[in-house]
């Protein structure tokens, strides 16, 4: 998930996880942007995530604060599959939340994941 609204999913999204036919999960961190309000953003994160958690394949979708650094939020999301993933990332329901979280929020840390045993 990129701060840049001119970035395709497919794009973003590495082959192997777009491809794959077994669990993915994404870990990324990241800072409000000066001048953005934390309330607002604590709303469209409360709004998104219950909305992702209703997508067919979301296994864990979880959004945390700092304690330490107010204004960074940690994010964790797992999928049963690449195609669920990239469902979820193209989800027209979910795109006036994706730029007011993306317009507030900079990425710091994109990493995608496999199960550990794989």
């Amino acid at each position: 998930m990129a701060s840049n609204d001119q970035t395709h999913p497919d794009d973003l999204v590495p082959a192997e996880v777009r491809t794959s036919t077994s669990p993915v999960a994404i870990f990324s961190l990241a800072a409000l942007k000066p001048g953005s309000s934390e309330s607002d953003m604590r709303q469209t994160l409360k709004s998104m995530t219950a909305a992702t958690r209703e997508e067919q394949g979301c296994r864990q979708y979880s959004v945390h604060t700092s304690i330490q650094e107010p204004g960074i939020y940690a994010f964790y999301e797992c999928w049963s599959t690449g195609a669920d993933l990239l469902a979820h990332m193209k989800n027209p329901a979910l795109q006036t939340y994706h730029a007011q979280m993306f317009g507030n929020l900079e990425m710091k840390t994109l990493e995608f994941l496999r199960p550990s045993e794989d």
